[in-house]
């Protein structure tokens, strides 16, 4: 199985990958793509291990490696049925053939950076977000928040534990 995470919103890829390596059984293997060679694709794709029936590996950044980019489509559909391969790329050159490739074979998410026009969204996200810490925060209170730090979710995730850690929320 290959999973393509694409975007530049890093909290949104980093809270999904999280999700991938909890839900995961196995042995996880973190790589970084702009130092892989096209020599160690045969042992990351298809090779196993004696310590698990299962891997899970994660490549960041391959496509700044333009030759095992490249090279990487002729690899996609062999990759082995025991190896989850995520893919993270914030922004891959969408004209390439193993892009192509890879969004026909993949499960595909793309996560964009959040904007000033994402200000509702971010809103609804943050009243969402407290609930899920155990704090209560009403629309108002997230409005002022999103006008006050912005729409980068890492700061509105910091400020709502923030929060949290006084215990109350309110404009006042």
């Amino acid at each position: 199985m290959i999973s393509f995470l694409i975007g530049e919103n890093n909290f949104e890829v980093t809270r999904t990958l999280k999700r991938l390596i909890a839900e995961f059984d196995g042995e996880v293997e973190q790589i970084d793509g702009s130092e892989l060679t096209a020599q160690q694709l045969p042992d990351l794709l298809m090779g196993a291990t004696l310590f698990s029936a299962t891997r899970l590996v994660v490549i960041k950044g391959l496509a700044e490696n333009k030759s095992v980019w490249n090279e990487f489509e002729s690899w996609i559909g062999r990759v082995s049925d025991d190896v989850h391969l995520v893919l993270i790329e914030p922004k891959p050159d969408k004209r390439t053939k193993t892009y192509k490739a890879l969004s026909k074979a993949a499960s595909v998410q793309e996560f964009p950076a959040w904007t000033e026009r994402d200000m509702l969204r971010a809103e609804a996200w943050v009243v969402e977000e407290a609930k899920s810490q155990q704090l209560e925060l009403d629309k108002k209170s997230a409005q002022l928040l999103v006008e006050r730090v912005g729409v980068d979710q890492w700061q509105l995730y910091y400020a709502i534990q923030k929060l949290t850690a006084l215990g109350q929320a309110s404009p006042a």
